[in-house]
C-alpha cells in the first residue's frame, strides 16, 4: 500500500520533499479508512480474516483482500476518493 500512497501523493502534486513525511503520517489513517469504507462489501468470513491479518500485521494481505472486492475499473477511483481528501486536509491543517 505504501507504494500506492507514494504514487498518489505525487499525482496529487505533493512536493517531493514532503512525500516521505506525508506517507509516515497518513498511512495508518488511510489504511483504516479503506477498511471502514469497504466494510459493506465484506462478508463475515472476510471481516474475520481481516482481524486475523491485522493481528499478524499483514498489511499487504488486508490491502489485497479489500482490493479484490472492487472491479479494476473502480479501484483507482475508489482509492483516490479516500486518499485525496485525507491528503488535502493534512496539507492544509498540518503543513
Amino acid at each position: 500500500m505504501v507504494s500506492f500512497l507514494a504514487d498518489a501523493l505525487v499525482e496529487l502534486k505533493v512536493p517531493p520533499a514532503l512525500v516521505p513525511q506525508c506517507e509516515a503520517a497518513l498511512t495508518g489513517v488511510i489504511f483504516l479508512s479503506l477498511i471502514g469504507t469497504s466494510e459493506s462489501r465484506l462478508n463475515q468470513a472476510e471481516k474475520s480474516r481481516i482481524h486475523v491479518l491485522w493481528g499478524e500485521h499483514d498489511v499487504p494481505g488486508i490491502f489485497s483482500l479489500i482490493q479484490g472486492k472492487y472491479a479494476p475499473s473502480e479501484w483507482q477511483g475508489y482509492l483516490m476518493g479516500i486518499v485525496e481528501p485525507i491528503v488535502q486536509d493534512y496539507l492544509k491543517s498540518v503543513l
